[in-house]
């Protein structure tokens, strides 16, 4: 059965004031805490069982998640203890996802919408057909490398991470905050903290092992790294939330109905 994993242990430095008493994955948007929105896309994925790591103001992470009508979904919590990053995170939490020949990991902190009609299925239905041992959700934004590293891709497969391009023939996209994982990626995993980017997977990349990216179509992401983009992204769904002109508001309104009705 396939699982998925929520990181939610990051400290939230950039946000303070805002994550001082409280983890940012449990800041509301909409009356709804940051998580709950990569709760909806994994359930529309038919995952039921999540495990989501935490670090920084825990009790605010479960607090989150236990105001949720979480239904049939499932949520256990893994504390760290001594943070332990994005990859420590996930090599502390395999005994539960490794039970999963796939899983799915999403930023606790990052926020997307997808159009209407639209899921991440064709995201997992691409990382089974191509059996990558991961694949990142990717697109584009207007900041990357200047503020943000990219992940450098030719073809379909990523060759490296970073600000600098590791290839001529290599394209820049923005990592998402979504990614699919075979368990045979275990195998890769350093002891101790680490990153899963810059210590698992650019390590298996250079031993053979391929990775994949997959940009889809209009996917909106949106910047909550600071105060004043967190107080723009809550404005940007308000408007979203009140224009049924535009493409994402039918599934912003299912994510609220899910969880606010």
């Amino acid at each position: 059965m396939l699982k998925g994993m929520i990181l939610a242990a990051g400290l939230g430095q950039r946000l303070r004031p805002l994550t001082e008493k409280k983890a940012k994955p449990a800041l509301p948007l909409l009356n709804l805490p940051l998580l709950a929105y990569n709760l909806f896309y994994l359930e529309q994925l038919g995952i039921q069982e999540v495990i989501i790591n935490t670090h920084h103001c825990p009790h605010t992470v479960e607090e989150a998640v236990t105001s949720l009508p979480l239904r049939s979904l499932k949520v256990c919590f893994s504390y760290e203890d001594t943070i332990l990053g994005t990859g420590g995170g996930i090599w502390k939490a395999k005994d539960f996802l490794k039970s999963s020949s796939h899983f799915v990991v999403c930023n606790g902190d990052n926020l997307i919408l997808l159009p209407e009609q639209r899921t991440l299925k064709p995201l997992l239905e691409y990382h089974q057909s191509k059996n990558f041992l991961a694949t990142h959700l990717v697109g584009q934004h207007k900041d990357l490398l200047k503020y943000y590293g990219a992940v450098w891709v030719e073809g379909e497969r990523v060759i490296g991470y970073g600000k600098t391009p590791p290839s001529p023939r290599s394209q820049a996209c923005h990592l998402l905050g979504v990614t699919v994982f075979s368990r045979a990626v275990f195998e890769f995993f350093p002891e101790g903290p680490s990153s899963i980017l810059t210590d698992v997977l650019a390590p298996a990349i250079s031993k053979g092992q391929q990775v994949g990216a997959l940009p889809l179509p209009d996917i909106l992401w949106l910047e909550t790294g600071t105060p004043e983009a967190f107080k723009a992204a809550q404005k940007q769904l308000l408007n979203i939330k009140e224009d049924p002109g535009s493409i994402y508001h039918s599934t912003l309104n299912q994510i609220l109905e899910r969880f606010l009705s």
